[in-house]
């Protein structure tokens, strides 16, 4: 089982996300990746305080948030 930290997430946005930690991810098995609730909710932190300042920047992060969700347990 593994618990990638926010900054893990947070990673995979940058133009030029690092190799390392996209080929780890596409090695993980199915169901193996879990998300705490503690790193949804900072990640959801982020896009709130986003919104207001930049509300395309908040969407891309959003839409990052349910692509992660979508493919881990938590």
């Amino acid at each position: 089982m593994y618990l990638p930290d926010a900054n893990v997430v947070s990673g995979l946005r940058e133009p030029k996300p690092h190799a390392a930690i996209v080929s780890w991810l596409n090695s993980v098995e199915n169901g193996i990746l879990h998300l705490a609730t503690v790193t949804r909710g900072e990640i959801q932190a982020s896009v709130e305080l986003t919104r207001d300042q930049d509300p395309e920047k908040a969407t891309e992060i959003e839409s990052l948030l349910d692509l992660v969700m979508d493919v881990t347990t938590y």
